[in-house]
């Protein structure tokens, strides 16, 4: 995960899009020839529902937005959509399933003690972010984790493709 301020450092400034940030820049480590992530052709954003028409001017002439990889589960995606944007395909690859965020909802339910789920519901949100943190769902590892779920190595090799 990354810094508040790191996060601020390579926010792209959109107005109505959260966590809207550039992943050019980072080192790419591993197995392979180590180097550098070229800046501007990756993004990374919460969803776009909520992208203003300047945002999405901004998406399309400054970031040249061909693409847009949607991880939410459709379950997640159905109520926001990403808008339709002319020129821009739309690539659907859910990294969850409902199952495993049910699963996830009951680790941290049974972490918290809580029997019922309108309770769960009702968490304020430093309790739910905690709770995240301590059962492990929210880790420094959690993208390798995806990685290594069927629907994330799915999903991750829609991305690719």
């Amino acid at each position: 995960m990354i810094s508040r301020e790191l996060a601020r450092e390579k926010s792209i400034g959109l107005v109505g899009v959260g966590n809207a940030r550039e992943l050019g820049g980072y080192r790419i480590e591993g197995s392979g020839t180590p180097g550098i992530v070229k800046k501007g052709v990756f993004l990374r954003t919460a969803k776009l529902a909520d992208a203003t028409s300047e945002d999405i001017a901004k998406l399309l002439d400054v970031y040249n937005l061909r693409t847009i990889v949607d991880f939410r589960m459709d379950e997640e995606a159905a109520p926001t959509p990403d808008p339709d944007i002319e020129g821009v395909k739309l690539v659907s690859a859910p990294v969850f399933t409902k199952e495993i965020a049910l699963e996830d909802n009951r680790r941290m339910m049974e972490y918290l003690g809580i029997k019922s789920e309108e309770e769960f519901h009702r968490l304020d949100k430093a309790t739910f972010v905690k709770a995240f943190a301590k059962t492990e769902i929210v880790s420094d590892n959690m993208y390798v984790k995806y990685l290594n779920w069927e629907t994330g190595k799915k999903a991750y090799g829609r991305f690719i493709e």
